[in-house]
C-alpha cells in the first residue's frame, strides 16, 4: 500500500522529498542539457574547433557568434562548476573541518586552563563550521559568479588591450572569451576543488598533492596558457601583448585579494586572540 502510494505522488514531490543535495544536482545536469539543446550542433562544432584550434578559431567563432550564444556557452561552464561543487561538497567539508582543527590547535596549543581546553577548542571549531556552512550554502549559484567574472575580465581585457592598439568591439572580446570560460569550467572545474580541499588539509599553506592533483595544477597551467591565447584573439594583438595584459589584469585580482583579506584578517585574529584568552575563572 505505501509503495502504491509513493508511486502515485507527483514526479514534482517525490524531488523534493529527496535528499536536497541531490535534487540540485538533477537541476544542474537538466540545466546543462537545456543549454546545450538550446545551442544545437553548433555547440558541439565551435566547442571541437577551440579545442583543436584555437589560434585559428576564436577570433573567427567570437565575431559570428551572437551574444546569446556566448552567454549560454559561459551559463553551461558555470554549470558544470556549480555541479562538480555539489559532488565533492563532503569532501571540502571533511577537508575545512581539518583545517579548522589545526587552526584552533595551534591557537589553543599553549592555552593556560588544561580543564576547560576541550570545551574552548569545540567552540572555535564549531564556530568556523558555521562560518563555512554559510559559505557553502551559495555553491549552487556558482554559475552566477561564473557569468559575473566573465562580464568583468572581457570589459577589463578589452580595455587592456586597447593600450595596444586593439580597435575590436567589446562583444568580440566577450564572445572569444566565452569559450575560454566554458572549457575551464568543464574541463578544469573538477580539479579547482580538488586543489581547494588539499590547500586546506594541509593547513593552507603547503597543499598534499596526490594524482589529482598534480592533474589540475597541470590543468590550471594549461587553462592560463588558453585564457591568454582567448585574449589575444578577443583584442587581435600578439600573444606577448595579451601577456602582458593577463599579467595586469592578474595583479589588480591580487590587489582585490589582498584588500579583502586585509579587512577580514583582523577580524579573525580577534576571533583566535578571544580563544586564546578565554577564562572561566
Amino acid at each position: 500500500m505505501i509503495a502504491l502510494t509513493l508511486t502515485r505522488q507527483s514526479p514534482a514531490i517525490l524531488l523534493l522529498a529527496a535528499d536536497p543535495d541531490q535534487s540540485l544536482k538533477w537541476i544542474l545536469v537538466g540545466g546543462i542539457v537545456l543549454c546545450i539543446v538550446a545551442m544545437g550542433l553548433p555547440f558541439f562544432r565551435s566547442a571541437f574547433y577551440a579545442i583543436t584550434a584555437p589560434t585559428y578559431s576564436l577570433r573567427n567563432m567570437g565575431s559570428d557568434d551572437n551574444i546569446f550564444f556566448s552567454l549560454l556557452l559561459v551559463f553551461v561552464g558555470g554549470l558544470f562548476l556549480s555541479l562538480f561543487a555539489l559532488v565533492q561538497k563532503a569532501t571540502l567539508t571533511a577537508s575545512y573541518l581539518k583545517f579548522a582543527n589545526a587552526q584552533i590547535g595551534q591557537t589553543l596549543a599553549s592555552y593556560s586552563n588544561p580543564t576547560y581546553k576541550d570545551i574552548v577548542f569545540n567552540e572555535g571549531v564549531e564556530k568556523m563550521m558555521n562560518a563555512y556552512y554559510t559559505i557553502e550554502s551559495l555553491v549552487f549559484w556558482l554559475w552566477f559568479l561564473w557569468i559575473l567574472l566573465w562580464l568583468l575580465s572581457g570589459v577589463l581585457f578589452w580595455v587592456l588591450t586597447k593600450l595596444f592598439g586593439n580597435q575590436g568591439p567589446l562583444k568580440i572580446m566577450l564572445s572569444t572569451l566565452a569559450y575560454a570560460y566554458m572549457l575551464c569550467g568543464v574541463v578544469v572545474g573538477f580539479f579547482y576543488f580538488k586543489l581547494i580541499g588539499a590547500f586546506l588539509v594541509g593547513g593552507g599553506t603547503s597543499p598534499s598533492l596526490g594524482a589529482a592533483e598534480m592533474i589540475g595544477v597541470v590543468l590550471v597551467i594549461v587553462s592560463v596558457v588558453y585564457m591568454i591565447i582567448a585574449v589575444a584573439q578577443g583584442g587581435d594583438v600578439t600573444p606577448v601583448q595579451a601577456f602582458f595584459a593577463f599579467l595586469i589584469a592578474v595583479i589588480l585580482l591580487a590587489g582585490v585579494i589582498f584588500g579583502v583579506v586585509y579587512q577580514v584578517k583582523p577580524v579573525y585574529q580577534a576571533f583566535l586572540e578571544e580563544l586564546r584568552s578565554r577564562s572561566f575563572v
